[in-house]
């Protein structure tokens, strides 16, 4: 090690039994024995700024986050725990989160950890893919170890010099995704004052079948079984949410029961780029506003209304094609999915209107900002509603749907039929809205 101070760990777990706790003690011990500055709460009694602000800090204050996964610690993580079953996964959950996606960087900070008990399935969402160590035995342990210290096992060999070759000309073609035929767009613009506007575009009512089928690339078993949903005439909105759109209504638009913060985005300078960093609650806030301003019902689509929008009359993975590029959609092009090509990574939003919009003449329905939903989430479509309504009669209140993917996820998150979710008070960069409004008389844009 180059580096002599002791690398700072916070160790997070859930409290699944007397014999789990003394293993994550005893792994605790263990490196604090071998030179790492590692914390967790068995060695506090009742800190005195309370426990939530205890982990906050300690979380912040950490080169390293152990997240000691298991199946409890996976359900409270994700806001179902248990009867009788503390607060403190679910607190720290957030900050994860809240931390995991900090800058758009990649995470290097949160390390899965499996013990006996532990199975890979175990690791909570936004950390599947990141390298997890088995630290109950001696190898993973010792890779651990290695990973805390900066000790590769293996030292790269000096560079050496390059090869002049014989050129050879290869011809790779790639599919262009489609273009969709777009319809003749009929809805209304509501003026929202000092030259705002927020166009509004009717989405035609009709059946569909919603979800993927287990052959596409990709999907999960919460994305089934596919079903026919029958969706009824409504209205969307043609971006996401601006920023100056936002301004507005946040500062102008008489409060209904939480305040707004007129400027909360982090990615600032244009007032067409999306507005970000807006919890579940905020978005609802927004909608009511509007409401009670403009006499017209505005809210947030249900997930049925999303992807049926979304897809507008296609069947593939994407609104134009099977496929998915960077000129299309603003995702991290740095990954690919099935065909699709490497692309740019631009590591913030886009303005609205930046890529071409589906056939009905909708922008950013992949990519660029996740997308609040009015939805709970259920962890699959049994049971669902098939009119479109949202879907709400679960106790599950406090965790929402999200729709689209952002700037900051790998293309597949951006399909059609992706569903994620996320803690209504959760506000982030790569998290915005758009509206939908039912019973607007409609006008050719």
């Amino acid at each position: 090690m180059s580096n002599q101070t002791p690398p700072k760990v916070f160790i997070s777990y859930s409290w699944d039994s007397p014999e789990h706790q003394q293993s994550v003690l005893a792994l605790s011990n263990k490196l604090r024995e071998s030179g790492i500055d590692c914390n967790l709460d068995r060695y506090e009694f009742s800190p005195p700024e309370g426990w939530p602000r205890w982990m906050e800090k300690q979380i912040e204050q950490a080169d390293f986050v152990l997240v000691i996964c298991t199946a409890k610690y996976k359900l409270s993580y994700e806001g179902k725990k248990e009867p009788g079953q503390g607060n403190g996964v679910g607190w720290e959950g957030n900050l994860i989160c809240q931390n995991f996606y900090n800058k758009g960087t990649l995470n290097r900070k949160f390390i899965p950890v499996l013990l006996e008990s532990g199975k890979v399935e175990d690791i909570p969402t936004p950390l599947q893919g990141t390298t997890y160590y088995f630290a109950h035995n001696d190898e993973g342990y010792e890779n651990l170890y290695r990973h805390l210290t900066n000790q590769p096992a293996n030292e790269k060999p000096a560079l050496g010099n390059l090869r002049l070759l014989p050129p050879v000309q290869h011809h790779i073609t790639y599919p262009t995704p489609s273009k969709p035929t777009q319809q003749k767009a009929q809805g209304f613009i509501e003026d929202l004052g000092h030259s705002i506007k927020l166009e509004m575009v009717k989405i035609p009512g009709d059946t569909f079948m919603m979800g993927a089928s287990e052959k596409e690339e990709g999907s999960s078993d919460d994305e089934r079984p596919e079903h026919q949903v029958t969706v009824p005439d409504f209205y969307m909105g043609r971006y996401l949410v601006t920023q100056a759109q936002w301004a507005r209504v946040a500062a102008s638009f008489p409060q209904i029961h939480r305040k707004l913060d007129t400027r909360p985005s982090y990615f600032k300078g244009d007032d067409h780029l999306p507005v970000e960093s807006i919890s579940w609650y905020d978005a609802v806030e927004f909608c009511q506003r509007l409401s009670q301003k403009t006499g017209r019902d505005y809210r947030l689509p249900s997930e049925a209304e999303w992807e049926y929008a979304c897809r507008a009359g296609t069947v593939t993975h994407f609104h134009f094609g099977d496929i998915i590029t960077t000129e299309v959609a603003n995702y991290d092009g740095n990954y690919t999915y099935s065909n699709s090509p490497k692309g740019q990574y631009r590591e913030k939003t886009t303005p609205v209107g930046s890529f071409p919009p589906n056939a009905f003449g909708l922008y950013d329905m992949h990519g660029n900002l996740w997308q609040w939903c009015l939805d709970t989430w259920h962890s699959n479509y049994d049971g669902a509603p098939d009119n479109g309504a949202a879907w709400i009669d679960n106790d599950n209140q406090n965790i929402r749907l999200l729709r689209g993917g952002s700037w900051n996820n790998y293309p597949e998150f951006c399909r059609s039929a992706l569903r994620y979710y996320d803690y209504p008070a959760f506000a982030h960069f790569v998290i915005g809205f758009r509206v939908v409004c039912s019973g607007a008389a409609a006008r050719t844009l």
